[in-house]
């Protein structure tokens, strides 16, 4: 279920119905994890961006 909704939301997100090309030069279990690692590096990004624009001096 996990799986089937990340690999949506990726193909959504980067627009790629080609798994070749980013699977290509790793392993197949590396392959099946890409999507995940993806929308988790996405949101760490947005969650940082987020954090610094909450910090900042300009805010108060």
């Amino acid at each position: 279920m996990a799986s089937d909704l990340s690999d949506r939301a990726y193909r959504l997100l980067t627009e790629d119905d080609d798994e070749g090309r980013a699977c290509e030069a790793i392993s197949d279990d590396a392959c099946v994890e890409a999507p995940v690692n993806y929308l988790r590096n996405a949101g760490n990004g947005a969650a940082t961006k987020l954090a610094e624009q909450v910090a900042s001096p300009g805010v108060v």
